[in-house]
């Protein structure tokens, strides 16, 4: 079966994602008291910032953004769900791209490990998540669905941080995903990305 990591990118660039600026989102799967599950619909918009030679981003919102040519290197290994990137000012395309999960795992095993709990919504239990700096992210599944393994790019259940849905909704926040993304697709990040990307191997035993 193919193998999978946990994929997290070294450093932020100081840009404001969510839906801060308009980007659409569809809540048909989100928890309707703190919005987690919230799914980014159309283009990501934001603030135009100076792309310097990094091939690999990480907005303030945890979003991966990558240049075009880690974009197109993604795409022949079979990546689809990349998303345009648009300014917020004049609504141009900016030369970007977004990760974007193809699913959603189910909830991972109880042997995961390197995350503590805090004030997670008290309706969907799926945010509240935190890293901690003890100890990297361990992600476990026990009996994964094998449909998972056909999968280039996958969403974790449980979100990190704290989701807030507010009125009007630019104001709103959602707790971010962590990406898990198979070998291919990790092997390539790790040689065209260095040490921008961290890969971590996630434990899986799958269903029979």
């Amino acid at each position: 079966m193919t193998e999978f990591y946990e994929l997290s990118v070294n450093g932020l660039v100081n840009v404001y994602g969510g839906p801060l600026y308009s980007t659409e989102y569809s809540l048909a799967a989100a928890c309707d008291l703190c919005g987690t599950g919230a799914e980014p619909v159309g283009p990501r918009i934001i603030r135009r910032f100076h792309v310097s030679k990094a091939p690999v981003f990480m907005t303030l919102a945890r979003e991966i953004l990558v240049n075009l040519d880690i974009a197109q290197g993604l795409r022949a290994l079979g990546v689809e769900s990349l998303a345009d990137v648009h300014g917020v000012k004049t609504g141009e395309e900016l030369p970007l791209k977004e990760l974007r999960a193809e699913a959603t795992l189910p909830p991972f095993s109880e042997e995961t490990t390197g995350y503590v709990r805090e004030r997670a919504c008290t309706k969907c239990g799926r945010d509240g998540y935190f890293g901690t700096t003890r100890e990297p992210l361990r992600l476990v599944y026990r009996d994964l669905p094998r449909e998972y393994a056909k999968k280039r790019i996958l969403a974790t259940y449980e979100r990190f941080g704290n989701s807030r849905l507010r009125v009007p909704f630019k104001d709103s926040g959602f707790a971010s995903l962590t990406y898990v993304v198979n070998a291919p697709v990790a092997d390539y990040l790790k040689e065209k990305c260095k040490k921008r990307v961290v890969l971590e191997p996630v434990d899986i035993t799958w269903a029979r």
